[in-house]
């Protein structure tokens, strides 16, 4: 939480010492409004004075914190509750202790017009086309007119290789490389597992490969005995289901229950241009088609 970066919309006259606590003992980074597109916050700090519109980090905000003033609590608090629409609400200077907590439990959550949708990509095992199912559903969001990033894993000739803590720049859009044929789609290649959460505001939906994972959004497998094991424990809500194998499609339907899938043909072509970094659209075509009603209204993050 050190350096957490805060937007103060204060103009009450406890508008310095919450300034002074925020900085000198929590060690965060004020942010003034005009400022946040470069350097978005993480949470705001308001206070009944505050002349800013209703808003919550469901609309594109950071999380608001409402500062009441001890001795003003009552109608004057309630009134302003109402009107600026907060998170949460602390006493002051009575709650300050209790301010790095509440923050911290909002510390997941996009910030001011970043951060953006989220939808994770898994395999249920090794080698059945995560990476190439990740820069699919990108390049499908990316046509709808959403600007996206894709984060891919292993050896990707042409994509910026970053960490994963890295993923938290404010200017990760300008320094990611464009996805070929995409123009509203840019692409990095991880080199860790400890990704952070995107801030840049220029961004409006993250793509993450996940690797061999079942804790995901869109599971991708093989029809196979694994792909039965994955879909009877993932917690994803949509499978894809890539190339043949020996499970039959009713035994992968009777695992996935009510989840939603599709059968993607496996094609070298296909896989070939996910190692290169394009945008898979071989078959021709058809690869694509078949995967965009999959994933159109899938919501995440």
């Amino acid at each position: 939480m050190s350096a957490l970066p805060v937007l103060l919309s204060l103009a009450g006259r406890h508008a310095d010492a919450v300034r002074r606590w925020i900085e000198g003992v929590l060690g965060w980074q004020p942010v003034e409004s005009e400022t946040a597109d470069l350097v978005p916050p993480r949470v705001e700090l308001v206070d009944e004075a505050a002349r800013v519109p209703a808003g919550s980090g469901d609309d594109g905000c950071p999380p608001r914190i409402l500062l009441v003033d001890d001795d003003h609590a009552g109608p004057d608090a309630a009134a302003a509750a109402a009107c600026l629409a907060p998170d949460a609400v602390l006493g002051w200077p009575s709650g300050r202790e209790h301010l790095a907590t509440v923050a911290a439990g909002f510390s997941d959550r996009p910030g001011r017009r970043g951060g953006g949708q989220l939808l994770r990509v898994g395999g249920a095992g090794g080698g059945v086309g995560v990476t190439t199912l990740a820069l699919a559903v990108a390049g499908l969001r990316a046509w709808s007119g959403v600007r996206t990033l894709v984060a891919v894993r292993g050896e990707r000739p042409t994509a910026r290789a970053v960490a994963g803590a890295a993923i938290a720049d404010p200017d990760l859009w300008l320094r990611a490389d464009p996805l070929d044929g995409v123009p509203e789609a840019r692409v990095v290649r991880l080199l860790d597992d400890d990704v952070a959460a995107v801030t840049d505001p220029r961004i409006e939906a993250v793509v993450i490969d996940q690797g061999v994972a079942w804790d995901t959004d869109l599971l991708v497998c093989r029809p196979d005995a694994t792909a039965l094991t994955a879909l009877d424990a993932t917690t994803a809500s949509r499978f894809a289901a890539v190339g043949e194998g020996p499970a039959p499609a009713k035994a992968l339907i009777a695992a996935a229950r009510a989840r939603r899938g599709v059968a993607l043909p496996w094609s070298a072509r296909v896989a070939r241009a996910g190692y290169h970094g394009r945008l898979p659209a071989s078959l021709p075509g058809t690869w694509l088609r078949r995967l965009a009603p999959l994933v159109s209204d899938l919501r995440t993050g």
